[in-house]
């Protein structure tokens, strides 16, 4: 019986980011081969500990907070056991797109490079597979729009590969961004806290699309792991979105059928 490569999701960051990336390689599975009984899925190592990792965003605007990558670092070490006991190559990410920021993400590659099972695991960059992703389907794309955190946008991470491939990127301004904030971060209707896209979300984040639209925006990158929730098809509002979510699960798929042994 053949055993494909194990797949890994670095979860937590929020969990139902992680929740949402399981859910979506459970569903491509499903498309792109034949499921008749649980043994026909992808083998997933999902580890989410949200108690123990400080938030991104807020080490990304002050160093002196808590910095998520040393214990990020440690969980993956716990991940790579599991895969080493099972003598199979893991492929992971991390389902959060403020986490991909440069003092953050590099941090922890560099980490992974310098140890001693780093031939065992490979930590795929959801920012830059989904921004190739974005060339290959739309070759002929010249302006994306974005809808994301603050983090996020501080980090310019999307900025920098879109520009890579001759990209521009439209975001909402200062002001409006700290309505997109509010549709994440808020604690009483915001999507980390309800996990749905309440009333006042949808209507804010509905007025985000139109400006962006109104800007040239010819696509619309959901830009943090939680907007799916309020997003969920792929067309909403005569605007066209595209899930890096959704893209990283088909990756970690492709990723998982290169490492196949029988």
């Amino acid at each position: 019986m053949k055993q494909t490569g194990l797949i890994g999701i670095l979860g937590g960051l929020g969990p139902e980011a992680g929740r949402l990336l399981h859910g979506y390689i459970i569903e491509e599975a499903t498309h792109l081969k034949s499921v008749t009984c649980d043994q026909d899925h992808y083998d997933v190592i999902h580890f989410s500990i949200p108690s123990i990792v400080p938030d991104r965003a807020s080490y990304i605007f002050d160093p002196h907070c808590p910095n998520p990558t040393p214990i990020i670092f440690n969980i993956l070490k716990s991940m790579v056991l599991v895969a080493e006991q099972h003598q199979r190559p893991l492929s992971v990410c991390i389902p959060c797109n403020t986490y991909h920021a440069p003092v953050l993400f590099d941090p922890l590659e560099q980490a992974l490079f310098q140890s001693d099972f780093s031939h065992y695991v490979q930590i795929l960059n959801l920012i830059e597979e989904s921004v190739l992703a974005i060339k290959t389907t739309y070759p002929s794309i010249t302006r994306v729009g974005l809808i994301s955190t603050s983090g996020e946008r501080a980090s310019r991470v999307y900025h920098h590969y879109l520009t890579l491939h001759g990209i521009e990127l439209i975001q909402a301004d200062e002001h409006e961004q700290k309505f997109v904030d509010d549709t994440i971060y808020n604690p009483v209707y915001g999507l980390k806290a309800t996990s749905i896209g309440t009333p006042i979300v949808r209507e804010i984040l509905r007025d985000i699309v139109t400006l962006l639209q109104k800007q040239g925006a010819e696509i619309i990158i959901l830009g943090c792991t939680e907007l799916p929730f309020v997003f969920d098809q792929e067309m909403w509002g005569g605007a066209h979105f595209i899930s890096p979510m959704r893209i990283m699960a088909r990756r970690l798929i492709e990723e998982a059928e290169k490492a196949t042994v029988k």
